[in-house]
């Protein structure tokens, strides 16, 4: 049987349109944000300099990082500055209600 490495992260009703939270799921620290009714998971590490990601704004597809406003598409991960550097993105669904991230066993 197939593992699955989804993980429950929150109630679907936690997060408003537009608002961007983190969370620690396996280790693994994320920002799952809510965009238009669809959720989104990326790493809550801005790789300029280890901002907190889920502290930052959310503008339409983009998050800016709080610390100096890099902004990170919520879907591919890229840098809207530099498309050569990237956020980890996660796969998110929902279920029974929670929204779920799949992070595997590990981090």
């Amino acid at each position: 049987m197939p593992v699955d490495d989804f993980v429950e992260v929150c109630p679907f009703s936690e997060l408003a349109d537009g608002e961007v939270a983190e969370f620690i799921v396996r280790g693994t620290s994320i920002a799952v944000a809510r965009i238009g009714g669809e959720y989104r998971a990326v790493s809550n590490v801005c790789p300029h300099a280890g901002g907190p990601i889920g502290d930052g704004e959310v503008e339409g597809g983009l998050v800016r990082c709080p610390s100096h406003g890099w902004g990170f598409d919520l879907t591919s991960g890229v840098c809207d500055l530099d498309p050569s550097i990237r956020l980890d993105t996660y796969p998110v669904r929902i279920r029974s209600g929670q929204v779920e991230v799949e992070i595997p066993t590990g981090g």
